[in-house]
């Protein structure tokens, strides 16, 4: 009998003690996963800091924003990012051309949020609210509010407009309080329906960036939970069917 018994808990500690070994194989995995994507992560940002050049012609501000926040990442009073960041806030409504404003932003948002408290950052805030004024809305197809171009474009545009308009009604602008409500139903819409039926376009090593980059926006940067929880679900969606369609770089599934 109690050769039987000796033997259960050696059982039963082998069930017990694989679990705990493994839950402690696996944080250790992620903790030296987590510090070797900051460690990249620094050396991309430190590579971007160094850039200055701005391109002259095509989607110029897909290629600048990342280098705006790299430079603002290593010094929050960069002279060049601060020239750059005026450039592309201070604009006329006539001006909006949905490709570039899009792809601008993201950026811009993620900027205003991040760096609030900066005075240049403050000045630039007013200026692109101003900009994107609902009243003032030259283009009634493209635009921040009701349209935006194709399914990405329109994520980056509302996404963004979405946190624009949250700093406007926070500064007391009552104009972005009918945007603010149309975008939070809007963005309630889009994620049900990207579970629904999946997304128009995606598969674009460009597109798929800029257009997550709104998304980690919202859920960084929103204060409404719910908005906040919308945008996990949207993102956690993007994982999945990312994870399904690459393995180490290959395509995999159907493909």
């Amino acid at each position: 009998m109690r050769k039987i018994i000796i033997i259960i808990v050696i059982v039963l500690s082998n069930f017990l003690i694989a679990p705990f070994s493994l839950a402690i194989s696996t944080e250790a995995n992620n903790q030296q996963e987590e510090i070797l994507f900051k460690t990249k992560a620094n050396l991309v940002i430190e590579r971007m800091a160094e850039e200055t050049a701005v391109p002259t012609e095509g989607d110029i501000e897909k290629y600048v924003f990342p280098q705006i926040i790299a430079h603002l990442a290593k010094d929050q009073n960069d002279k060049w990012a601060r020239i750059n960041l005026d450039k592309f806030t201070s604009k006329l409504e006539e001006n909006f051309y949905t490709n570039r404003d899009a792809f601008a932003s993201p950026g811009i948002t993620r900027i205003l949020y991040l760096y609030g408290d900066n005075s240049f950052v403050q000045k630039s805030t007013e200026n692109y609210l101003n900009y994107i004024n609902p009243e003032k809305v030259t283009k009634k197809n493209y635009n921040f509010w009701t349209t935006g171009g194709t399914e990405n474009f329109v994520n980056m545009l509302r996404t963004s407009g979405y946190l624009l308009a949250d700093l406007g009604v926070n500064q007391g602008k009552n104009i972005f309080i009918k945007e603010k409500n149309n975008l939070e139903n809007w963005i309630n819409y889009q994620a049900k329906k990207v579970y629904e039926v999946g997304t128009a376009e995606w598969d674009s090593s460009t597109y798929t960036t800029f257009n997550l980059i709104g998304w980690l926006n919202l859920y960084d940067f929103a204060k409404n939970s719910n908005i906040k929880k919308i945008a996990q679900a949207f993102l956690d969606y993007y994982s999945a069917t990312m994870a399904l369609k690459y393995s180490y770089g290959i395509h995999g599934g159907a493909e």
